[in-house]
C-alpha cells in the first residue's frame, strides 16, 4: 500500500434532509505519513457538471462535509441526488457517507 502514490474514492449524495461525508486520512504508520491534498468533485445527477474544491488533510486527520452549511454546492444540486469523487495523493484516504433525519441515520456507507 506505501507504493500507491494516489487514492481515488466516490460517493454518492442523497440529498433528501442532513447529507453528510467524511474523509479521512488516517493510518497505523508511526514515520513517514504524511498531509494529502485532495481534489474534491461535486457532480450534480441531471446533467453531469460538477463544482470543484481542493482541500488539505492533516496526516491522521479528517473533513467533514455538509451539504446543509454548503449552499453553494446545496443548490448546485437543484434539490436532486448527486456524487462527490475523492482524488488525492495520499495511500490512506477513504470516508463514510450519512444521509440522517430527524428520526435518526437513513442510510451509512463507505465511500467506494
Amino acid at each position: 500500500m506505501l507504493s500507491k502514490k494516489k487514492t481515488f474514492k466516490w460517493a454518492p449524495i442523497i440529498n433528501k434532509r442532513d447529507s453528510k461525508i467524511i474523509i479521512t486520512n488516517f493510518s497505523t504508520l508511526k514515520s513517514k505519513f504524511r498531509n494529502a491534498k485532495v481534489e474534491l468533485k461535486f457532480w450534480r445527477e441531471k446533467d453531469c457538471k460538477f463544482l470543484k474544491k481542493n482541500i488539505v488533510l492533516n496526516n491522521n486527520g479528517s473533513y467533514w462535509f455538509d451539504l446543509n452549511k454548503n449552499l453553494q454546492i446545496k443548490n448546485f444540486l437543484d434539490k436532486k441526488s448527486g456524487w462527490i469523487t475523492i482524488f488525492g495523493n495520499s495511500p490512506f484516504l477513504s470516508g463514510f457517507t450519512v444521509e440522517d433525519s430527524k428520526q435518526g441515520i437513513i442510510g451509512a456507507d463507505h465511500v467506494f
